[in-house]
């Protein structure tokens, strides 16, 4: 149901679906949910 969501618009459709090739690719860098939320400031809560 969320995908459907994301996916109407074009726009944002093909930002996902470059997002995900990217990632199928290997590019990109792996993180956890801890240096996530350190990254942008969030506590643990």
């Amino acid at each position: 149901m969320e995908t459907d969501h994301l996916l109407r618009s074009p726009k944002n459709a093909e930002r996902l679906q470059e997002a995900i090739a990217r990632a199928d690719a290997g590019e990109g860098e792996s993180m956890t949910i801890a240096q996530l939320r350190a990254q942008f400031g969030l506590s643990g809560e």
